[in-house]
């Protein structure tokens, strides 16, 4: 018996729509940690860009006084936005077959895991911020996510690719 082709079509991720998400979502993330922070504790909006920059200068950036520094600055938005991105083209590939409200619902709970793998991981390499964790950086996480998944899921151009299969 010979086998027939049939084809079936098979969605593709818009890696460009990925990107722009990372980069929105990243920006809301960044006001979220430095207006959040800043309310929660009273303190400098810029100590949350001084621990982001940290991931990459080390804690010597983290003590006092919290003010702005272009130096840590630069390097805070590049760490923030080259992870925003990264996360997003991952969430990207999760949520693509979906509509807007998964998107949202999705990216919100991809959001949360990130938090928990950053806060509950990842401070064995970086231990500056596991006492610093609150729920202002669970919401800005979440907001991430939620962000992240609705901006590429609005944006995001359906294309479709054959995939050929071969039926016995």
């Amino acid at each position: 018996m010979e086998a027939e082709a049939s084809t079936k079509m098979e969605q593709i991720v818009d890696w460009r729509s990925a990107i722009i998400a990372g980069l929105v979502a990243g920006l809301v993330f960044l006001l979220a940690e430095m207006i959040g922070r800043a309310a929660v504790t009273g303190g400098s909006p810029w100590i949350a860009v001084r621990y982001i920059a940290a991931i990459v200068m080390g804690e010597n950036v983290l003590p006092p006084p919290p003010t702005f520094d272009a130096v840590i600055f630069v390097v805070a938005l590049l760490v923030n936005f080259v992870l925003a991105v990264i996360f997003s083209m991952i969430l990207a590939a999760i949520i693509h077959e979906w509509e807007l409200v998964v998107g949202i619902v999705i990216g919100a709970l991809f959001g949360l895991a990130i938090y928990a793998i950053n806060y509950y991981t990842f401070t064995r390499f970086f231990p500056w911020f596991f006492p610093v964790r609150n729920w202002t950086d669970i919401l800005s996480h979440i907001l991430f996510g939620a962000v992240a998944g609705g901006v590429y899921e609005a944006l995001e151009r359906e294309r479709f690719v054959p995939v050929h299969e071969d039926i016995d």
